[in-house]
């Protein structure tokens, strides 16, 4: 998470979903940050990833390189905001 205090938010999601027996493809690790609110689909194959103070290029690599696989895109979009 790119804010800190949201750091926790991760593992307790990841508690969540092995306790429903939901799979996880993978995890951003440090210094990447991603935060969902900067992520959405635009179709099956292609997602946009808005570049803001939450999430930095190393995190988008590394969503991108999880996502390689399964063929979807990864759009990265360059969000405007204030310091």
């Amino acid at each position: 998470m790119g804010k800190v205090a949201r750091a926790n938010e991760p593992v307790n999601q990841k508690q969540v979903f092995e306790q429903l027996g939901i799979g996880i493809l993978g995890e951003i690790k440090s210094p990447g940050t991603l935060e969902g609110g900067d992520v959405a689909w635009l179709n099956e194959t292609t997602l946009a990833v808005g570049h803001t103070y939450r999430t930095n290029y190393e995190g988008i690599e590394q969503l991108r390189s999880l996502l390689k696989p399964l063929n979807v895109d990864v759009i990265v979009a360059e969000m405007p905001h204030y310091n």
